[in-house]
């Protein structure tokens, strides 16, 4: 195993990176220490503190990281991370307690993270937020990169992830709020929702998938007996149209075992919900365009509250949408 340690509120890159008393300033400077290939667990651990962690060119570029052995990948952490807890559903941050999805991370980075045909990656408990208004993408996947995110953040920032096939991602316990766009999958791309995950006042769509991609619902790796939930929830989504996902081009999304499947352990379900007593006109929970797929429809749940604010059933016709002269399929 190999550690290295950054802190953001450093003067600079001088320290040697190996303790956090010596911690380096710059992720970017932490990833110059490591190792071609990557031979065991690598992990970079990042100082809680309100500074946010930036970098000088606004980017975070990792390029065709290399691997040698079974267990071998990279790690970026919060200093203090508990995986085992996480494991075991409590709060990673300083033991058991309440695990709060939605609650602020003890770190906060504001750059964009490019990586490019680089697998075997996992983000544990990191803040993504933006205080560059220029800043529109958080996580930008390439080529055949595979991130894991674990009980991360994304918050005000309009497509806080973007994967381009045939890059792939997992998020588990991710919040995302205040989004234009939540995850944003192309050009073949994978992204995978497993266990619990919120997404909260996305404007435009939750989940898009363009151009042969996929969303996939499916419980928590470390607890498949029981069933967990996505759940996308608007308030005050676009006038023009909202839809809480949205499929196009051969695109599909799949909730993988339903209740009376022969495994049932693999259950994930989808909730869909508008917080309001109100639907605009073109507010869609599920819209499907051009040769698009969705299985498991019968996993969706699509909600949203009447006058007395009593949690009701949305109507059939904005449950899902197929776009006009489409060829679509929608199995149960």
């Amino acid at each position: 195993m190999a550690d290295y340690y950054v802190d953001s509120t450093k003067e600079d890159d001088s320290g040697n990176g190996l303790s956090m008393g010596a911690a380096k300033k710059h992720i970017s400077a932490a990833l110059g220490l490591i190792s071609d290939p990557i031979t065991d667990v690598t992990t970079i651990h990042l100082q809680p503190t309100s500074t946010p962690y930036t970098e000088e060119s606004g980017d975070l570029v990792l390029s065709g990281l290399r691997y040698c052995g079974r267990d071998a990948r990279l790690v970026f952490e919060v200093d203090g991370w508990l995986e085992s807890e996480y494991e075991a559903m409590a709060n990673p941050f300083g033991g058991a307690g309440l695990f709060d999805i939605t609650a602020a991370k003890p770190v906060h980075l504001n750059m964009k993270l490019i990586f490019i045909d680089c697998a075997e990656v996992e983000l544990r408990g990191l803040g993504f937020g933006t205080i560059d208004a220029n800043l529109w993408t958080h996580l930008d996947l390439q080529g055949s990169s595979r991130v894991v995110a674990k009980y991360c953040r994304f918050e005000e920032i309009a497509y806080p992830v973007i994967l381009t096939g045939p890059a792939s991602a997992l998020f588990e316990m991710c919040y995302f709020t205040h989004n234009l766009t939540a995850i944003l999958a192309q050009s073949g791309a994978t992204a995978t929702l497993g266990g619990d995950n919120k997404i909260v006042d996305v404007m435009s769509h939750g989940l898009h998938a363009l151009d042969r991609s996929a969303f996939i619902i499916k419980p928590w790796q470390y607890e498949e007996f029981k069933a967990f939930t996505t759940t996308i929830q608007s308030t005050v989504p676009f006038k023009d149209e909202y839809n809480a996902v949205r499929l196009e081009r051969l695109s599909a999304l799949s909730l993988p075992g339903s209740a009376a499947s022969m495994e049932p352990s693999f259950t994930g379900v989808l909730v869909i919900d508008n917080d309001y007593a109100k639907l605009y006109e073109k507010y869609y929970g599920v819209k499907l365009l051009s040769k698009s797929l969705l299985t498991d429809a019968d996993q969706i749940q699509f909600t949203m509250r009447n006058t007395k604010g009593e949690t009701v059933e949305m109507p059939a016709e904005q449950q899902i949408m197929i776009g006009e002269g489409q060829d679509v399929t929608v199995v149960d």
